[in-house]
């Protein structure tokens, strides 16, 4: 991260209020001319509302001397802002480990998720935005680059089964999605094991099938 912040949204609501106070503007005026509410850039510059990237956009083109700073420094720390608070310690996890196995309950893992699956997903959250429903699913695609880098982590997912007779989004966004998963296993080298409905409960074992 640049700049050594540790929270990049409280970092770049502050460069926000300092570009916005040394052109001399009032939030409603700043907000004219980005076309933004002026509570909801308070909100950024107090970093209790994360950025999202056209709102950097605006931020860069309201403020040409920053050489386009705002939109760069979003794109460096689009993942941390976009992703919850209470996720963002996995993500570095995820980030530093050399093995993962995980078990996911109900829907896939965001490891394995394709782009209209995600979204599918993003999109019913109460009140969310379609700039934050881009923000998240950017960044919850980058996190698919462990899977795929020159040194890939080793990977093993347990799925239930009712994730993949859940239909999210639509018919051809899951059969999209079980294509991908079948592709994934043969080129990204991951390990794919499914919980089926059909338990042994008398030998107190389950069955998985891969």
């Amino acid at each position: 991260m640049s700049d050594g912040t540790s929270n990049p949204a409280r970092y770049f609501g502050r460069q926000v209020r300092r570009a916005r106070r040394a052109a001399g503007w009032t939030l409603a005026e700043f907000g004219q001319r980005i076309g933004y509410d002026p509570g909801q850039i308070s909100r950024i510059e107090n970093g209790r509302r994360p950025p999202t990237e056209l709102f950097a956009q605006m931020c860069d083109r309201a403020f040409p001397d920053r050489d386009g700073w705002f939109s760069e420094f979003y794109a460096e720390s689009r993942t941390w802002i976009a992703t919850p608070p209470w996720f963002r310690s996995w993500i570095e996890h995820e980030q530093r480990a050399a093995s993962l196995r995980i078990w996911q309950l109900g829907v896939l893992s965001g490891l394995l998720q394709t782009a209209d699956y995600a979204r599918a997903i993003l999109t019913v959250n109460p009140g969310v935005t379609d700039d934050e429903v881009g923000a998240r699913l950017a960044a919850r695609l980058e996190r698919q680059a462990v899977l795929t880098r020159d040194d890939p982590l080793t990977a093993w997912f347990l799925v239930d089964e009712a994730a993949l007779r859940r239909c999210v989004g639509s018919p051809e966004v899951m059969a999209g999605q079980l294509v991908s998963r079948e592709r994934g296993t043969l080129t990204s080298g991951y390990g794919w094991r499914t919980m089926v409905y059909a338990v042994d409960c008398e030998g107190g074992g389950s069955a998985a099938r891969s």
